[in-house]
């Protein structure tokens, strides 16, 4: 729910806040001649398979409460932003490349959040172990009974 409310704020927010369309073009073409083909589908799957999760993970052990969530709320934005971009472009062009991207995008926000879900326990248990850690920790009490003794 919370990632359905981002995604719709930003499209929204994009929508009516024009970008600069001929810059963004530009960084597009750039960034999009690394890979080609096949190969830029297989970074697509190692990203969002092995080092969005990895990163989640790691950010879980810090223990600072829903931490982890930044990933899950990124993923959230972009998409956004995106639809958007396209709905400011050309509202029939666009309608088609929406709907054919919303069940992806569904399910990989899904996939996080269950990932999320799981990494919050792990999360809860390190915050509980800190926690009783430095309660364990001895007060330093001076009193001046031991200078006279």
């Amino acid at each position: 729910m919370l990632t359905l409310m981002i995604t719709i704020i930003t499209t929204l927010i994009s929508y009516f806040l024009t970008p600069n369309l001929s810059e963004l073009n530009q960084n597009l073409d750039r960034v999009s001649n690394d890979a080609a083909g096949l190969s830029k589908v297989f970074v697509y799957v190692v990203n969002n398979g092995l080092h969005v999760p990895l990163q989640m993970f790691f950010l879980s052990l810090i223990p600072i409460p829903f931490l982890y969530l930044c990933n899950l709320i990124l993923t959230a934005i972009i998409p956004g932003i995106l639809f958007g971009i396209m709905l400011h472009l050309s509202f029939a062009e666009s309608l088609p490349i929406f709907v054919a991207s919303l069940p992806h995008s569904i399910t990989e926000m899904l996939a996080y959040c269950i990932l999320a879900a799981l990494l919050y326990d792990i999360n809860k248990v390190i915050r509980l172990k800190v926690k009783k850690c430095l309660k364990k920790q001895p007060k330093l009490v001076i009193s001046l009974k031991y200078f006279y003794n």
